[in-house]
């Protein structure tokens, strides 16, 4: 879905962007702890128990115009 969007020619090896992680510099770094994995979908929602009610409403407001410029909606 990604390629679609952004229109480069899918490649198959782009699902296997953990083999070369190294060539990206600075890996080693504790938030990039998860470069190495495959792609998978534990993460997805996160946000929801990660942010403050606050943070959510200031993302929103922030993000907003951005946001319907790209077709998202609530």
């Amino acid at each position: 879905r990604v390629c679609e969007f952004l229109r480069p020619d899918f490649k198959e090896e782009m699902l296997k962007f953990q083999n070369d992680v190294e060539k990206l510099g600075d890996t080693n770094l504790p938030h990039h702890r998860g470069l190495k994995q495959p792609i998978n979908t534990k993460s997805i929602g996160s946000w929801r128990d990660g942010l403050t009610r606050l943070q959510k409403r200031k993302i929103k407001r922030d993000a907003s115009c951005i946001l319907q410029d790209i077709g998202y909606s609530e």
